[in-house]
C-alpha cells in the first residue's frame, strides 16, 4: 500500500494538520490524552528556493489541552519541528528572527509551558533510539538531590524535548506497541522518493486514518507536484553539499601540500642555517689558526735575527781567539799550552 512519504514538508503538514492524527502523535509522545489540539495558532514555514540557501525545515505551532499528571486539564504550547539536516535548524531559527518571530502565543492572558518535537531527516552522532525524550528535573544543588516538586513559574521558563530520527525508524516484524506503529508510518526501508510502502497488516483505525491521509495527498496532483518540487531541491542541495565538500576537500588537499612544502622548506631553511652556522665556526677556527700561525712566524724571526747575532758574536770571538793564538805562537809558545790557554784544537793551531 503507497502513500505519501511524510519526511517531505507536503506530506507531513498534510498529516500532522489532521486534528484527529495530531491528537494521537501528541497524545503518544507525551503519554496522556490529548483532550483538543488547536490546529490554527502559527505556521512558520521557509520557501526552498536556491536564492533563499535552501533550509529544509518547517515549523508548526500548536495549542492543546491535555490531562496532566494530576489529572486535571491543561493547556500547552506545542512546537513541531521537522528538518533534514543539523544546520538547517540553526538557520531556520535565524530566519525566524529576521521574519519577526517573537513571543510565544499566549492565551487567555496567561504565558503556557512548552513542549517541543523534533523530527529529524538525518541520524545523531551518538544516539541510537528512534525515539528519545529530553526531561528535566529539579535538583537541590545545596543538598545534592532531585525535587520531586514542580513550580509553574520554573515550568515555564524551560520545557521537555521528543526528538524523533526518522531514518533510524526500523521494524523487522509488526510493531507492537502504539508508539512504535505509530512511527512505522515514517519508516524509509520502503521509500521511493516521494512514496512509501507500508507492509504491515492495518489493524488500528488511528494508522487506517495517517495512511488514508497520505494516501490522498499523493494523488492530489497539486500536492504530488509540491512534492516533486522538494525532491529537486533535496537533490539539488546535495548536489550543491557535494559539490562544496569535492571543493573544500580539493582546498584542503592543496592546504596540506602547501603545508607539507612549508614544512620542507624550513627543514631545508634549518639545515642551511646549521651548515652557515659551521662554516662560520670552521672559519673563526682557521682565522684563530692564521693567527696563530703568524705569531709563529713572528717568533720564527725573532729566533732568526738572535741566532744572526749569536753567529756574528761567534765569529768575532773566534778571530780574537786565532789573532791570540797567533801571538803565543810568534812568542815561541807551544801548541799545547796555546790549546789550553785559546781552546783551539791543535789542528786549528797549526793551520794558523
Amino acid at each position: 500500500m503507497n502513500y505519501a512519504n511524510p519526511i517531505y514538508d507536503t506530506a507531513f503538514k498534510g498529516l500532522i494538520r489532521d486534528e484527529e492524527i495530531a491528537k494521537e502523535i501528541i497524545g503518544t509522545l507525551l503519554k496522556t490524552e490529548v483532550i483538543d489540539v488547536d490546529l490554527n495558532i502559527t505556521e512558520w514555514n521557509k520557501p526552498m528556493t536556491e536564492a533563499d540557501g535552501l533550509p529544509r525545515s518547517v515549523r508548526l505551532d500548536y495549542c492543546a489541552t491535555i490531562l496532566n499528571e494530576a489529572g486535571e486539564k491543561q493547556q500547552i504550547l506545542i512546537e513541531v519541528q521537522k528538518t533534514s539536516q543539523p544546520d538547517d535548524i540553526l538557520r531556520f531559527r535565524n530566519y525566524l528572527a529576521v521574519a519577526g518571530y517573537g513571543a510565544k502565543p499566549v492565551l487567555k492572558n496567561s504565558p503556557l509551558p512548552i513542549v517541543t518535537f523534533y523530527f529529524l531527516g538525518f541520524k545523531l552522532d551518538n544516539i541510537d533510539t528512534p525515539c528519545l525524550k529530553v526531561a528535566r528535573h529539579y535538583e537541590d544543588m545545596m543538598e545534592d538531590r532531585v525535587l520531586e516538586t514542580k513550580e509553574a513559574f520554573v515550568e515555564l521558563l524551560t520545557h521537555d524535548s521528543y526528538i524523533i530520527q526518522i531514518p533510524r525508524i526500523k521494524n523487522e516484524e509488526q510493531p507492537q506497541t502504539k508508539l512504535a506503529k505509530i512511527l512505522s508510518i515514517f519508516e524509509q526501508s520502503q521509500s521511493d522518493d516521494i512514496s512509501l510502502y507500508y507492509r504491515f497488516p492495518i489493524e488500528d483505525d488511528y494508522i487506517k486514518k495517517m495512511i488514508g491521509n497520505l494516501q490522498y495527498i499523493i494523488l492530489d496532483p497539486i500536492k504530488k507536484q509540491e512534492m516533486d518540487n522538494e525532491v529537486y531541491w533535496y537533490r539539488h542541495d546535495d548536489m550543491l553539499s557535494g559539490e562544496l565538500m569535492r571543493k573544500v576537500g580539493e582546498l584542503a588537499r592543496i592546504e596540506g601540500e602547501i603545508a607539507k612544502k612549508d614544512e620542507e622548506l624550513a627543514k631545508q631553511e634549518e639545515e642551511i642555517a646549521k651548515k652557515d652556522e659551521e662554516l662560520a665556526k670552521q672559519e673563526e677556527e682557521l682565522a684563530k689558526q692564521e693567527e696563530e700561525l703568524e705569531k709563529q712566524d713572528e717568533e720564527l724571526a725573532k729566533q732568526e735575527v738572535e741566532l744572526s747575532k749569536k753567529d756574528e758574536e761567534l765569529a768575532k770571538t773566534k778571530k780574537q781567539l786565532h789573532e791570540s793564538a797567533q801571538r803565543f805562537k810568534n812568542l815561541g809558545i807551544s801548541q799545547e799550552e796555546i790549546a789550553q790557554l785559546t781552546g783551539l784544537s791543535i789542528d786549528e793551531i797549526e793551520t794558523l
